[in-house]
C-alpha cells in the first residue's frame, strides 16, 4: 500500500472520536467482575474528553486531507506516454533536446501540460534535457 494511502488512513482514524455506543455492555460487566482495576481505568478513560489529533488543528487536518485527495486523484488520472509515441517523438527530435541540442539527461515533456489539458499525442510531446524541462516547468511553450 502506498505511503500516502497509509497516511490518509491514519489521519482518518485519528480524526474520528471513538464510538462507545458500539461497546457491548456484557464485555464491560465481565471486565468489571474479573478485573475491577481495569474496569475503573476504562471508565476513567471514557469520561476523559478526547481531542482528536492532539497537536494538529482541524484546519491542518483538512489541508492534509485535501493534499492526499489531490495526490490520489492525480495518480489515478495520469497515463504513461505510450511507447509508440515515445519512439516517434525520439525519432522526430533526433534524440536531442529541442531547445539546446543536449544529448544527456533527456526527458519527454508535454508541450501543453497534462494538468492544463494536454494529452499524450505525438504533436504534444517533445524531448527536453533536464535543465530545459525544469526551466519550462508547467508553462506552455
Amino acid at each position: 500500500m502506498p505511503i500516502w494511502k497509509r497516511l490518509a488512513e491514519r489521519i482518518e482514524r485519528a480524526a474520528r472520536k471513538p464510538d462507545y455506543s458500539k461497546v457491548d455492555i456484557r464485555e464491560i460487566s465481565w471486565l468489571a467482575h474479573k478485573h475491577p482495576e481495569e474496569a475503573e481505568r476504562r471508565r476513567q478513560l471514557e469520561e476523559t474528553p478526547i481531542r482528536p489529533m492532539s497537536g494538529l488543528s482541524k484546519a491542518r487536518v483538512d489541508r492534509l486531507r485535501k493534499r492526499l485527495a489531490l495526490k490520489a486523484s492525480s495518480r489515478e488520472r495520469r497515463e504513461r506516454i505510450p511507447s509508440e509515441v515515445r519512439a516517434l517523438v525520439w525519432e522526430r527530435d533526433d534524440g536531442r533536446c529541442v531547445h539546446c541540442g543536449a544529448d544527456a539527461d533527456l526527458q519527454f515533456d508535454h508541450i501543453i501540460p497534462v494538468a492544463k489539458g494536454g494529452g499524450n499525442a505525438a504533436d504534444n510531446i517533445q524531448v527536453l534535457c533536464g535543465d530545459c524541462n525544469r526551466r519550462k516547468s508547467d508553462s506552455i511553450s
